[in-house]
């Protein structure tokens, strides 16, 4: 790699390989020159790197370590700390010169370290608490064992400490803008949602692909997150768990939480529930839209018909293409990772571009915001399946979907002359509707 343009062009054709530019790299973005002279942009929706205070550049990585306050994780975008144990903040997170602290109401044990998960055992009787560390944010996620537990009204209503000076006020979507001293936007939180451990391979039905978060754009000028497992975990719900939507308010210094009274206690409800909000600092590069107005966890992005609620998903992404300015683009492709189908045979996806939007990161927009269909720009189409239950015969792998041709590139090419950002969505509607 080399600091700029013309001196990546000059080692590039000197050594006959592709060669990075160093200035034009950014948490989510890189730029190449191969030997023949053409430039190559790689945006992706996620971090995929973290450009630390000394200047140089480390690969995310989630795992936390010990440190003097806690744990933190090794590289992210977000100044986290975990709690060691005791009566200090559960979560205390540092964002342009101002404090973040989320507090359980007592006293915390020391807790169980899992890769990037800090566990909590027994927080409450029947209770656990998870906090996961995240590429750029963080989750916290209940874990109700049994009946019994869920019974409990410190189950009924959760009710978290705030601290720091960061100012929390309520979405109208039920999540959370987080802002510094002088009101400028910093940290979100996403809808909280609950979710049980239901299992029923009678809930299965065929239906539309689901994809992961975990996209990129590529483009030449000449990859949300992974997957979450099948079965329930603090991660996200499985394939057929039920969900319901989580009451969100903020009131005198306090975050609470009221879980849905119905799942609570439903004799159909398959312990152990889980219970979450997720806090994040990146804005506008993924969403989701649903027909219903449901909200869900954002482990993953999904498209098609929910198997659980019936509800229709489609996700929009936006990549950095500040690069490309001024350039001919000579090829276009939008990568995606198909890490879950509930169709055991390929369905097809369709991707679109839309009008600019803005909106949390894994944040839901109205379904009427952003019609796909006729009502945007076709790009492209692509059919594959990855059902990962068995139920198929047998398990099926990732699949890669990858969107190109003419069409994409054209457009790309009008985009980039007035946009330093490339806005897609994806569905699995047909064109015409």
């Amino acid at each position: 790699m080399v600091e700029d343009v013309q001196a990546a062009r000059q080692f590039a054709a000197e050594c006959g390989k592709s060669v990075e530019v160093l200035s034009e790299r950014s948490e989510t973005t890189q730029v190449f020159v191969d030997a023949s002279g053409v430039g190559r942009l790689v945006s992706s929706v996620v971090p995929q790197r973290v450009h630390r205070p000394d200047g140089s550049w480390a690969d995310v990585d989630t795992t936390l370590r010990r440190v003097r306050d806690g744990f933190a994780p090794v590289a992210t975008t977000a100044d986290l700390t975990f709690s060691g144990g005791g009566w200090g903040p559960l979560v205390t997170w540092r964002e342009a010169g101002s404090t973040f602290e989320l507090r359980w109401p007592g006293v915390l044990p020391a807790p169980r370290i899992a890769g990037d998960t800090a566990i909590y055992d027994g927080v409450l009787p029947g209770v656990n608490l998870h906090v996961i560390a995240g590429r750029d944010g963080f989750r916290h996620v209940l874990e109700v064992l049994t009946p019994e537990a869920a019974a409990g009204p410190a189950v009924r209503q959760v009710r978290y400490g705030l601290g720091g000076d960061m100012r929390v006020t309520r979405t109208a979507d039920g999540g959370l803008d987080l802002a510094g001293a002088g009101g400028e936007p910093l940290l979100q939180a996403s809808p909280a949602v609950m979710w049980d451990s239901s299992l029923s391979a009678d809930a299965v039905q065929p239906a539309a692909t689901g994809s992961g978060t975990e996209s990129s754009v590529a483009a030449s000028t000449a990859d949300a997150g992974d997957g979450g497992d099948l079965v329930s975990t603090a991660r996200g719900p499985g394939e057929v768990a039920s969900s319901a939507a989580v009451g969100v308010a903020v009131s005198t210094g306090d975050l609470v939480l009221t879980p849905d009274t119905a799942m609570l206690s439903a004799p159909a409800s398959v312990f152990p529930l889980f219970i979450d909000p997720a806090f994040s600092k990146q804005r506008s590069k993924w969403a989701y839209a649903t027909s219903n107005g449901e909200n869900n966890d954002t482990t993953y992005a999904r498209v098609g018909l929910s198997p659980d609620s019936g509800a229709r998903y489609r996700s929009y992404f936006s990549f950095d293409t500040s690069a490309m300015s001024g350039k001919t683009v000579l090829t276009a492709e939008v990568q995606m990772k198909l890490y879950h189908s509930w169709s055991c045979d390929p369905t097809w996806v369709h991707l679109y571009r839309t009008s600019s939007w803005s909106t949390a990161s894994g944040g839901r927009m109205s379904w009427t915001a952003h019609p796909l269909g006729s009502a945007a720009t076709w790009l492209d189409s692509w059919a594959g399946n990855a059902n990962k239950t068995g139920g198929c015969g047998s398990t099926q792998p990732d699949a890669s979907a990858v969107f190109e041709g003419s069409t994409l590139l054209n457009d790309v090419k009008a985009q980039v002359l007035s946009s330093s950002s490339y806005w897609v969505g994806l569905c699995a509607c047909n064109p015409t509707d």
